[in-house]
């Protein structure tokens, strides 16, 4: 019987991320309310808060999902083939699951006047980072990439990038487009970097 309860509370959790993130992708973050998010799953705003203490601490939850999803990807998908063919895997993967981009940039927004929201986001950013820095390191291991990479520095830059990619697909700019910009610029680094 012991076993139950943390399998409950952990499904429970992930209900209530889900509804969250359905909840804050239609209305909006700023918009949505716990009693939003509760009314979906058909619990009290109370039983919310047992769970999470705040909106910011729910959209927390929604990033770290968000963010095992994105290391699982990297490490997935940097790992075999040519430089370029990961890379381009990996944008392939990221327009895929680019549906909730919208909340990503109304949250950045509201995280300009909100420094929970702004500490949640830069963690996010940092975390991501991170493990693709992981990744490039290993790649350096292995002897694909040049010794003096910086792999720390690419990181951060793929990161610019990605959302520099997601911005143009949330203002309508079309896939092939975004697939055609992003491979021009990884083809010109993987010319710098590689070791030949």
């Amino acid at each position: 019987m012991p076993r139950v309860v943390p399998e409950y509370k952990e499904k429970a959790k992930d209900q209530i991320v889900k509804a969250a993130h359905e909840v804050f992708s239609e209305k909006g973050y700023h918009d949505a309310t716990m009693d939003d998010i509760a009314e979906r799953i058909g619990v009290s705003k109370a039983a919310l808060y047992q769970y999470f203490e705040s909106k910011e601490d729910l959209y927390r939850a929604i990033l770290i999902s968000s963010y095992h999803n994105m290391t699982y990807m990297i490490s997935s998908k940097l790992t075999g083939g040519s430089f370029a063919e990961c890379c381009q895997e990996f944008l392939e993967n990221l327009i895929k699951h680019s549906s909730g981009v919208g909340l990503g940039f109304e949250v950045i927004s509201e995280a300009s006047r909100n420094p929970a929201l702004a500490k949640v986001s830069r963690d996010y950013y940092r975390e991501t980072a991170e493990a693709i820095e992981e990744c490039l390191e290993e790649w350096k291991k292995r002897g694909s990439l040049r010794k003096d990479f910086d792999a720390h520095l690419f990181a951060k830059g793929l990161v610019a990038l990605y959302d520099g990619m997601m911005v143009h697909l949330a203002i309508g700019t079309e896939a092939s487009e975004v697939r055609k910009v992003f491979a021009g610029f990884i083809e010109a680094v993987e010319q710098g970097i590689l070791r030949q």
